[in-house]
């Protein structure tokens, strides 16, 4: 049975999800564990951790906002990828978004032709396409590696929710130094490479 569990400061002492978390991610891609339970203004943490029965399977976390929530983690345990779990966690986000606010996320672009990677990126994008989500068509440049916005709603995002966003962001962004940094904001990707 597939089960869902809110991570939050309460319960976040789980020694397999944080080392999931620590090896999923290079180091400059990724926040300190422990600084995700961290109280920030206008910010929410959504941190669920997936599991077959009692056996943990992957991971989601997103940063809530008032109009909008923005994906920064999302893995798979590497063993089970292809085995439709990523494919699972996907549908139980794009579910809960039908009655949230909508989900912003980044994807290495598939456009960006020079990537070494070219061939994945567009198994990627072709992934959250085929399952609902939408590419917004734009792009952002980062470390000389383009991205590609997607959202779970059909509307255009207006560039000054996108500055809101970065904004609202910004106090992780500056508690979280080590991070490489993405125009101003400081986040990983929502890229199924973990998937």
């Amino acid at each position: 049975m597939f089960k869902i569990v809110k991570i939050t400061k309460d319960n976040c002492d789980n020694k397999e999800l944080k080392e999931f978390y620590e090896s999923s991610f290079p180091t400059g891609e990724r926040m300190p564990y422990e600084k995700f339970f961290l109280p920030f203004d206008s910010i929410e943490l959504d941190f669920r951790a997936y599991y077959d029965g009692n056996i943990f399977r992957g991971f989601f976390i997103a940063y809530r906002m008032k109009k909008y929530s923005y994906a920064a983690f999302l893995a798979v345990i590497e063993k089970l990828r292809g085995r439709g779990y990523g494919l699972k966690i996907v549908l139980d986000i794009l579910e809960k978004s039908k009655t949230d606010i909508p989900l912003l996320g980044e994807v290495e672009s598939p456009d960006q032709k020079d990537a070494p990677n070219l061939e994945i990126r567009k198994r990627r994008l072709a992934f959250y396409l085929r399952n609902g989500v939408v590419d917004t068509g734009i792009h952002l440049t980062h470390n000389v590696v383009e991205y590609t916005i997607v959202t779970t709603t059909k509307e255009p995002i207006p560039q000054e929710d996108l500055d809101e966003i970065v904004d609202i962001l910004k106090p992780l962004n500056d508690a979280f130094p080590l991070i490489e940094k993405w125009g101003n904001l400081a986040f990983p990707i929502l890229d199924n490479s973990y998937l």
